[in-house]
């Protein structure tokens, strides 16, 4: 109803389910993510290591990555990945 005249319903419906998949993936990662940073910080509270120290090494490991060629090859994968779900 809402597709213009000589539109493919198909191909809409083809977009919104990919659309769907990468929002899917999108909360999946979120979730993961703050559970992994919340077990760290936790963790490493009996060590005496502040989330200060902790968020400070992930971010050195970010930025240390990307300086890799390793690393550039994998964000090019991810990237070409991404684009293909739409």
């Amino acid at each position: 109803m809402g597709n213009a005249p000589g539109a493919n319903p198909a191909m809409s419906s083809a977009r919104a389910y990919g659309l769907h998949r990468v929002w899917t993936v999108f909360w999946i990662g979120l979730v993961a993510g703050t559970l992994d940073i919340s077990e760290n910080i936790i963790f490493n509270a009996f060590r005496r290591t502040t989330p200060y120290q902790i968020f400070q090494y992930i971010a050195s490991g970010l930025l240390m990555a990307s300086r890799s060629r390793w690393a550039a090859r994998r964000w090019r994968l991810v990237w070409r990945s991404i684009m293909r779900l739409r």
